[in-house]
């Protein structure tokens, strides 16, 4: 039976060279990184290399970079680490933030702090004029994702980051946080450019293991720790640092600074060719999301049928792909970020997101767009 990965917006599978590079650090270099011994010593030595390697595929200071555990961590700590100080404030985020923002954002408004969300137009992008309009003497956060993980539309950050410059620069303490975990290794994610002044990334979206994260905070913007404990990190994410997952985060870094370029071609190429192949066979396809999108993910919407049925299909084929957010699995609710964008419930819930990576190939794409015809097809004789 094929055996095709199409997911790679979930989860990526380790690069081979980024495995190789970590095993050293599960068996023979263990050593605490807090200890002064040279076992520890060791340890220290490749936790602060692994963090050069992500500032500089970031193009910010290694001292900006806080390792966590994963995005959701990340989010976590910027957002609450903010709104801590900031306990009658004011919130502006997006009606298609990844749950990990959207939760915590949720959350904080039940406890007091006011919360605006902008929508965004009907191909997914958020108009930074919204949400300059938006801002409030008590505004002290914008939390705004760089690119959807479920439609891939890349958000104009640089815009609404010179919204919020303006209000900084008029004497109000307001900071920028984008959930970046979709975009790193995609396409060029550039600190500097950019202008957060908080950023949140994950390891496992560019082929290094899950459970290994780390977001950028800004030199100068002052976050309350949310974890208790020891000095790590700066004091702002206590426990002992997860060696090995940073060293195969930093070597997929290091490996992206030079093929990112190449990666985004190739796979653009095969999401190209993979819509080009469905809408030309599969009647009553629509694409969601806009032009400006990640290379890698493709979310459509086939009519009056269920995208929970078709992606159980599919996965008797051996084809692995995803209704939208890999943390709504399990779940038959429709797409909070499609229906922001307008679509009925029933569009909604028709949806899957084919998302490709490094390691499919287009054969793979041929063979998928014939399973999910004869799978469409099938849907559509029972229905």
């Amino acid at each position: 039976m094929l055996r095709i990965y199409l997911d790679n917006a979930s989860t990526t599978r380790i690069d081979p060279r980024v495995y190789d590079s970590m095993k050293p650090y599960l068996t023979e270099i263990f050593g605490n990184p807090s200890s002064v011994h040279s076992f520890g010593q060791a340890a220290r030595n490749a936790v602060d290399s692994s963090r050069r390697q992500l500032a500089s595929l970031l193009n910010c200071l290694p001292n900006e970079l806080v390792f966590t555990s994963g995005g959701t961590e990340s989010n976590n700590l910027a957002i609450r680490g903010l709104a801590a100080r900031f306990p009658n404030g004011h919130i502006i985020t997006t009606a298609i933030e990844h749950s990990a923002v959207r939760e915590v954002v949720k959350e904080l408004g039940v406890h007091g702090i006011e919360i605006t969300e902008i929508h965004p137009d009907a191909e997914g992008f958020v108009n930074p004029r919204e949400v300059e309009s938006a801002i409030q003497k008590n505004t002290f956060l914008v939390t705004v994702m760089l690119a959807n993980n479920e439609l891939g539309t890349i958000q104009p950050i640089r815009e609404i980051a010179t919204a919020v410059a303006a209000f900084r620069d008029a004497g109000q303490e307001i900071y920028l946080h984008s959930d970046a975990v979709q975009a790193l290794g995609k396409i060029p994610v550039d600190a500097m450019e950019l202008r957060c002044d908080l950023m949140s990334f994950s390891a496992h979206k560019l082929y290094a293991p899950k459970g290994i994260g780390a977001l950028f905070v800004r030199k100068g913007v002052r976050l309350i720790p949310q974890v208790k404990g020891g000095p790590h990190e700066k004091g702002l994410r206590p426990g002992t640092e997860n060696v090995a997952g940073i060293v195969a985060f930093g070597e997929a870094c290091r490996i992206c600074s030079r093929e990112v370029t190449s990666d985004f071609d190739e796979t653009s190429e095969l999401r190209k060719h993979f819509e080009e192949m469905v809408l030309e066979r599969i009647p009553g396809v629509r694409i969601n999301g806009g032009d400006k999108r990640l290379p890698g993910i493709s979310n459509l919407s086939f009519n009056a049928l269920s995208g929970e049925a078709l992606l159980i299909l599919l996965d008797q084929k051996g084809i692995a792909v995803s209704t939208g957010s890999a943390c709504a699995s399990g779940t038959i609710e429709a797409s909070h970020v499609l229906l922001a964008l307008g679509k009925s419930t029933e569009e909604a819930k028709s949806a899957l997101r084919f998302s490709f990576g490094r390691f499919n190939n287009e054969a793979e794409v041929e063979q998928t767009v014939e399973a999910l015809v004869v799978a469409v097809g099938e849907l559509r004789r029972n229905d």
